[in-house]
């Protein structure tokens, strides 16, 4: 197990510094922010399965 040295809590100021800007952390959340397009893989066998693509909302569809 690593010493830590004295004065040393464990907290570097860049570690606070993520957290502080993280939406989630802060009690914000994003809704709608990636479109999902599923296309079928043979258009007459449903069976045979489908391809499932996720891309970027445009920015008037994504809730803060």
């Amino acid at each position: 197990m690593a010493q830590r040295q004295p004065g040393h809590n464990g907290w570097q100021s860049s570690t606070v510094a993520a957290i502080l800007q993280n939406p989630r952390y802060t009690g914000y959340a994003f809704f709608g922010r990636w479109t999902k397009t599923e296309q079928l893989l043979g258009p007459d066998d449903v069976a045979a399965g489908y391809i499932v693509k996720f891309k970027c909302s445009p920015p008037q569809r994504i809730v803060r």
